[in-house]
């Protein structure tokens, strides 16, 4: 996998592709749940999206406990 872009503050951000990529689906996926507000997005300038790793990692460990445990992390 690509390496994480930092921003000014450090954190880790990962473009579309990158993301992509780690979920091993399609951009246009990616683009669809940003867009229904399934994951946030950074977005700087136009079209200059990034997503930051620790609102992904959280993501995942929410779906990894939902698919042990049937029950939202609500």
């Amino acid at each position: 996998m690509t390496k994480s872009i930092l921003d000014r503050t450090g954190e880790a951000l990962l473009t579309r592709d990158q993301l992509a990529e780690r979920w091993g689906c399609c951009k246009e996926t990616v683009k669809r749940m940003q867009r229904q507000g399934e994951i946030p997005a950074i977005i700087f300038s136009g079209k200059n999206i990034r997503y930051a790793l620790a609102d992904i990692e959280q993501i995942e460990q929410e779906r990894k406990h939902r698919k042990y445990t049937g029950k939202s992390h609500a």
